[in-house]
């Protein structure tokens, strides 16, 4: 299974995107709100204090249903 860090910095160089766009793009495809774009900006760059699990499955699952959209 990949990493965090790198499903979402392999989706980021694949769209081009911002955070901010990367984050209303995942909110989109999850029919939810989610964690902020500076959040996802954290664990993109693996400076997170505290790892949440809920939000660290919030995420892996958004960016693959991104992933699947965009391929």
């Amino acid at each position: 299974m990949m990493m965090i860090k790198t499903q979402l910095n392999r989706l980021k160089r694949q769209t081009q995107w911002s955070w901010e766009r990367m984050c209303r793009e995942m909110h989109r495809v999850m029919a939810e709100e989610g964690p902020s774009h500076t959040t996802l900006f954290r664990y993109a760059n693996g400076r997170v204090k505290h790892h949440n699990k809920i939000v660290e499955r919030w995420i892996r699952v958004a960016t693959d249903r991104l992933m699947r959209e965009e391929s």
